[in-house]
């Protein structure tokens, strides 16, 4: 199923508007929502999936990873199907979310790893999957193999 969207679509507010919907920190909202400090258990301080499920149990850790990969996902994937994505917009789009959750203006730029948010952003890219899983495939590398820490560098990197 195709569909695109009207050429009315202003894509600089869009890339205007992503890092402030990366800042939103859904490993905090949802902890709190569930009751659990996964911050204060945690060694890195780090707002991220990993520490929601560690520290706030499945459901927190799931609901974390579906909202953080969401947030990466559709402005991506709104971009890509306006009537011209531009191949020169394209980083900006995919790097704009995962730049707002390393950085969140909304917690005093100390944020998460981004990596659910990655690959939320690399997601968004559908139906291209030669070039997500290209990428994906780097980010992995990037993280195991290498092992480039800390993990906002395979993020560079990668892009």
């Amino acid at each position: 199923m195709a569909f695109s969207i009207s050429s009315g679509f202003d894509v600089s507010t869009c890339v205007v508007s992503m890092p402030n919907l990366g800042s939103i920190l859904f490993a905090n909202i949802i902890s709190k929502l569930f009751h659990k400090d996964i911050i204060s258990k945690s060694p890195d301080k780090n707002y991220g999936t990993a520490n929601a499920f560690r520290y706030g149990g499945v459901v927190c850790g799931a609901l974390t990873l579906i909202c953080d990969m969401a947030k990466g996902f559709l402005p991506v994937f709104i971009y890509m199907h306006t009537e011209n994505p531009s191949e020169v917009m394209l980083p900006i789009v995919l790097v704009a979310p995962v730049i707002g959750h390393i950085l969140p203006i909304f917690s005093k730029f100390k944020g998460g790893k981004a990596i659910a948010v990655t690959f939320g952003s690399l997601a968004g890219m559908w139906p291209n999957w030669t070039t997500v899983l290209t990428l994906c495939f780097f980010f992995v590398l990037f993280m195991t193999l290498i092992k480039i820490t800390p993990h906002c560098y395979c993020t560079i990197i990668t892009y």
